[in-house]
């Protein structure tokens, strides 16, 4: 093997430990963490874009814009204004009612905005000034409430925080604020929609999760499915543009348009690790640079000021679409044999529409408010029909995992007696494990005599009775302070933890008088046995003790057999 090789081999063992890689993602999203926790606390305090502002002034029709030579020109909104710098107005004249109350949406796309009654400003939002690398604060919803009896001219001015949206006008809503709301809500419903789903489906996964816990190694693949899908619920919402509604910190809404979307292409990185055969270790090892480069490339960027995430975020995007791609031949190579071949056809045609629709919406082939509702609808499809496949597959692995444990209890009784059977003592003795506390075990080693005789003239049938009878007598003289097991057709070991000599003897005096008593079809029947104590400290202790009770135990067979008939 030359030097070349050995550092190759060198570099993937590095990066292809799960370790390494954890440690490397771990330090990447604290970076993300921490600048989306800045933007937060700048945030905090200083601005707010909550849909419960109280300003009191009412809207009428009429928009115009002023012209450097004071003259005012018509405006039909949305509107492109042109203006010299990143400002630019618009007016209207305002009046209503005494009766009644009205109110206006205002949308500012990575914009601030002032809103002025007569030169008198009655409401304004500025992004934060303490963090210079972050540009923006994407898209926000304004709502103003206007009372009854207002009479004047109402002015909206929008700067623009990038040069692209200077003098960039949405359309201004009227109405009351209930209706406002639901105006939002019915902008994008369907993203709405699908983030609750997402929502719901992380929700179900993590309680399969929490069932069948211990039962599948599929536990992993599913937990990570599971955080994916909610974090792209959270995801879907904030794109839905509800959660303004609600959390007026901007800071938050700039985490959940941008860095999260690195954290969701990070769960697809840690899903396709913990689905992914060993046979594409190298193929993990090469998404795993890829995308934590892009991501660490992006995030430098963004903290230099260079170029924002809305700008570089479409790498992203494309690292998604590769991962995806990743995934399904994982998934399809995973199936192949399960039979989920229904849900394979659903989640090969999601995985082909996601990936076409989230390239052309990259690429600017299809509109992107176009492509992403689709692409959305079709990642939905994607994720439910993944779920389905792992979690039939967990259950067909927790089902196999329960059929072992029920036949290997099945294993470890011998049904004739009730006893343990030669496996459970075999499994006892090779999985003792050593407390350090030198406390003593008693062994006993019993052997039935007259088994045979009993077989050949009356019958298995009644050599069965006595084996029964046998163990009656065992069980009743032992009681809780020892375990039997049958290592023979007519040989029994009995263990006690804890036992001392005298205790040894008292189960075995015991033991004698019950046996004294016993006798099937008229013939007695008797046991030799030998006993030890001993002090274990590993599985060979056992069976040296146990040969030390069989050698004593046919020194009994031996003294019995010289003053009786019996064979």
């Amino acid at each position: 093997m030359d030097d070349g090789e050995r550092k190759r081999n060198f570099f993937i063992s590095i990066l292809g430990s799960n370790l390494i890689q954890n440690v490397i993602i771990g330090s990447v999203l604290l970076f993300c963490a921490s600048m989306s926790l800045s933007a937060i606390f700048s945030a905090s305090g200083r601005v707010n874009i909550s849909l419960a502002k109280t300003y009191d002034f009412p809207l009428d029709d009429g928009w115009y814009s002023v012209s450097p030579t004071g003259e005012n020109v018509p405006v039909e909104l949305p509107a492109e204004i042109e203006c010299e710098g990143p400002s630019a107005r618009i007016y209207r004249h305002v009046e209503v009612e005494d009766s009644k109350r009205d109110s206006f949406l205002i949308y500012s796309h990575h914009q601030n905005l002032r809103v002025f009654l007569d030169d008198v400003e009655i409401y304004s939002y500025e992004a934060p000034e303490g963090l210079p690398w972050l540009k923006s604060y994407r898209s926000l919803y304004h709502i103003v409430n206007l009372p009854s009896g207002t009479d004047g001219t109402l002015s909206i001015e929008l700067t623009a925080l990038i040069p692209k949206y200077a003098g960039h006008f949405p359309v201004v809503y009227e109405g009351d604020r209930l209706s406002l709301v639901f105006h939002v809500m019915r902008e994008r419903p369907f993203k709405l929609f699908l983030g609750f789903a997402f929502i719901m489906l992380g929700i179900v996964l993590l309680v399969n999760v929490f069932f069948v816990r211990g039962l599948s190694n599929q536990n992993g693949s599913i937990m990570h499915l599971a955080m994916l899908s909610l974090f792209m619920g959270i995801w879907q919402i904030e794109e839905s543009r509800v959660l303004q509604l609600f959390i007026s910190n901007v800071g938050v809404h700039w985490f959940m348009e941008y860095p999260i979307q690195f954290i969701v292409l990070t769960g697809a990185f840690c899903f396709v690790r913990s689905i992914a055969p060993t046979n594409m270790r190298t193929g993990v090892i090469i998404l795993f640079v890829t995308v934590f480069s892009a991501i660490s490339v992006q995030l430098l960027l963004q903290i230099s000021g260079k170029v924002p995430l809305s700008s570089s975020i479409e790498v992203t995007h494309v690292m998604l679409i590769g991962t995806i791609i990743i995934a399904s031949l994982c998934i399809n190579y995973k199936s192949k044999n399960d039979g989920d071949k229904a849900m394979l056809v659903v989640f090969n045609a999601a995985m082909v529409v996601s990936v076409f629709m989230l390239l052309f919406g990259t690429t600017n082939l299809i509109p992107w408010t176009d492509s992403e509702t689709v692409m959305s609808l079709s990642l939905f499809f994607l994720f439910t029909s993944i779920a389905i496949i792992l979690v039939r597959h967990s259950i067909k692995m927790g089902e196999s995992v329960k059929k072992a444990g029920f036949y290997r209890n099945l294993a470890m009784v011998d049904f004739g007696t009730g006893v343990g059977s030669h496996t459970a003592w075999y499994t006892f003795t090779e999985e003792f494990c050593d407390s350090g506390r030198d406390e003593a075990f008693a062994l006993m080693l019993f052997d039935i005599n007259n088994l045979k005789k009993m077989n050949d003239t009356y019958g298995h049938q009644q050599g069965d009775m006595m084996i029964a009878s046998f163990c009656t007598c065992l069980k009743e003289a032992v009681g809780e302070r020892g375990k039997i097991y049958r290592i023979g057709g007519d040989e029994f070991i009995c263990i006690s933890e804890g036992c001392t000599e005298l205790e040894a003897r008292e189960m075995l005096d015991s033991f004698d008088d019950k046996i004294r008593q016993q006798g099937s079809n008229g013939i007695p029947f008797s046991a030799a046995y030998g006993y030890t104590i001993f002090t274990p400290h590993n599985k060979s202790d056992f069976y040296a003790a146990q040969k030390i009770a069989d050698t004593r135990m046919y020194e009994m067979k031996r003294r019995m057999k010289s003053f009786s008939n019996w064979s």
